[in-house]
């Protein structure tokens, strides 16, 4: 769907900042939270791609 819409500049920084957000929010999760491997591996891997995506 993204790929066929012509995105702002403004529309893109936004995005990207949203991005940003969400991986400090799992960085963080990581940090304070007590979780099982299975929860650590899926957030490992939302944040590989999430990184992906933002460069």
């Amino acid at each position: 769907m993204l790929s066929n819409m012509n995105l702002s500049p403004k529309a893109i920084r936004f995005i990207v900042e949203a991005l940003e957000f969400r991986i400090a929010a799992y960085h963080q999760q990581l940090e304070l939270e007590e979780m099982n491997e299975d929860e650590i591996s899926d957030i490992g891997n939302d944040l590989m791609f999430l990184d992906a995506l933002v460069e």
